[in-house]
């Protein structure tokens, strides 16, 4: 085999001097390894575990021929280009297997990986890699990354690296449309939330795995009054319906109200995410801060509350004027689920609610008269 290449190179050079003698320009010598992507079958999107056939052409651009014997010395497709262990950089992402001609990949380290060759590749000559990849389970642009290997020898020729979208099957974007920047303590504001169906399934509003928008754990604000409705009966299990099912590229607005309850002024945290049936989560996070005013603001009506605390009754009374009809009171624990409420049906100075079969805590009275809100923090014994 070395005195062929001995004799092929002896060659070039007498052509190479033959050709100088005649006056015509130096020829370029190709170098004994190099490589050239000729094609290649990788899909331009795949779902996550996914499995499909591919095919990557390579030609040989190199003096060396290409070797596809059994031996330690063979010419093979290289997963990356040598990663953790030749001090490679381009990673690959993909699992590959089923190889038409052989080859091998441990599972779970897609950096290690051989296609082997099925014939010899000369100068100019191509050869087809045939094999199975299997897509990552993390949504996203992930590479399907390889290049030509002598083993034992060098990693040589162009890099291949090509891009693939793992697509969801269930993916979300959020956006919020409009929200307040600021709110008193218990008083509600309008939210409206744009979400866009980025997977590939059709999210459907009805059945036993209904897609809502849902509040998340470190949501701090409650929802209430639901476009299409919903539930909610603490901070973190708002459930906001939908009223239609929406197909891939396609969107709907949510809108509801929040309520946030504080002592002293702060930010509280809008926290939302997409959710189908009872516990599967997908796709982006919405989240947005929101100033929330507590009682260390100057309000210009205040509430007299006696006991305190309370026993079995509280009384709620205005210093200034009286509460009109229409007029909303509101006991939230601390988990922000209503307790007691109380509507006003006449204007009158006094109202009062019922304790007695509190648990002994500390709650959260919303006053609400006319477009005044008012929240102060109580003490039940």
């Amino acid at each position: 085999m070395k005195r062929f290449h001995l004799f092929f190179l002896l060659l070039l050079c007498f052509a190479f001097n033959s050709v100088v003698g005649q006056g015509i320009p130096n020829p370029p010598i190709p170098p004994q390894y190099a490589s050239e992507l000729v094609s290649h079958t990788v899909p331009g999107s795949m779902l996550p575990g996914q499995t499909v056939r591919v095919q990557i052409r390579m030609r040989n651009k190199g003096l060396l021929k290409w070797t596809f014997s059994g031996t330690a010395y063979s010419f093979r497709l290289g997963a990356g280009d040598g990663v953790f262990n030749q001090g490679g950089t381009t990673r690959n992402d993909f699992l590959w297997s089923n190889f038409r001609y052989g080859g091998h990949m441990t599972a779970g380290q897609t950096h290690y990986g051989r296609a082997f060759m099925g014939h010899d590749a000369s100068f100019g000559q191509i050869h087809t890699f045939e094999f199975d990849i299997t897509a990552p389970s993390n949504p996203g642009t992930r590479y399907v990354s390889a290049r030509m290997v002598h083993e034992l020898e060098r990693w040589f020729g162009v890099y291949v690296r090509i891009p693939v979208t793992v697509v969801s099957p269930l993916n979300a974007t959020l956006t919020i449309v409009s929200a307040p920047s600021t709110l008193f303590s218990g008083q509600p504001g309008r939210v409206t939330v744009r979400a866009r169906n980025t997977g590939t399934q059709t999210w459907n509003h009805t059945g036993s795995n209904p897609v809502r928008l849902a509040t998340t754990s470190s949501n701090r604000f409650l929802l209430s009054n639901f476009s299409f409705g919903g539930t909610a009966t603490n901070n973190t299990n708002a459930r906001a319906n939908m009223n239609r099912s929406v197909p891939p590229g396609g969107t709907i607005d949510f809108s509801f109200d929040i309520t946030g309850f504080t002592l002293n002024t702060r930010s509280l945290r809008l926290s939302l995410r997409m959710l189908k049936g009872a516990g599967t989560w997908f796709g982006q996070t919405a989240n947005r801060n929101i100033t929330v005013r507590g009682d260390d603001i100057d309000i210009p009506s205040r509430v007299a509350i006696g006991p305190v605390p309370a026993v079995n009754e509280l009384k709620v009374s205005l210093d200034k004027g009286s509460f009109t009809k229409g007029s909303q009171l509101t006991l939230r624990n601390m988990a922000g689920r209503v307790v007691k409420s109380v509507k006003v049906s006449e204007a009158t100075e006094q109202q009062k609610l019922d304790t007695s079969n509190l648990k002994p805590g500390i709650y959260f009275l919303t006053v609400q008269n006319g477009k005044e809100v008012i929240t102060k923090r109580i003490k039940v014994q």
